[in-house]
């Protein structure tokens, strides 16, 4: 598995390398797109190999557990030689058996988080996800709000916009959550 997602980012890689030869050489001058489309770019190919991960390891089945990006990457900004920062998270302690799925995923369901959030950042984040969903399958969105209290609401405005919703208090996530 972890040689199939190191083969995978190198692919990537090298296009968006080759992507960015072009715009620096030939098409900066005639703005055909900015710097940010690099760096959002670099960000959703780690996103891919992250869901992928998370897809191959079965890390729904563990309850009261969270994936959770954060930093430059969690904002869709990967800079060139950025760390990738994940926050991984567990209200309770986690079976011997979990642990093992959890290492399966960091040495892979499709997945994203916006934690931290506020107010309008759920609902953009619920946008985000269905827009995403189109592309990738198995497609696990995971957000954290900065104030937990807001769950329900939060809660009721995504199933509004028809979307699978898993609350962390909840037992088991299941599959087709979005």
């Amino acid at each position: 598995m972890l040689e199939e997602l190191i083969n995978q980012k190198k692919t990537d890689s090298d296009i968006l390398s080759k992507q960015f030869d072009q715009w620096l050489y030939k098409d900066r001058g005639r703005k055909i797109r900015g710097i940010e489309y690099f760096l959002n770019q670099r960000s959703e190919n780690i996103d891919k190999l992250i869901r992928k991960a998370h897809a191959m390891s079965d890390l729904c089945s563990i309850k009261d557990f969270g994936i959770f990006s954060v930093g430059g990457y969690g904002r869709g900004e990967l800079h060139p030689f950025s760390d990738i920062d994940l926050l991984l998270l567990s209200e309770s302690n986690l079976s011997t058996g979990e642990q093992k799925k959890i290492e399966k995923f960091i040495k892979s369901r499709k997945s994203w988080c916006a934690s931290s959030t506020h107010g309008p950042e759920e609902i953009f984040s619920a946008k985000v996800h269905l827009e995403l969903r189109k592309k990738y399958r198995n497609l696990l969105t995971i957000i954290i709000p900065r104030h937990v209290e807001r769950a329900k609401s939060i809660e009721e405005d995504l199933k509004k916009l028809d979307l699978k919703v898993h609350l962390h208090s909840q037992k088991i996530i299941d599959k087709g959550t979005d």
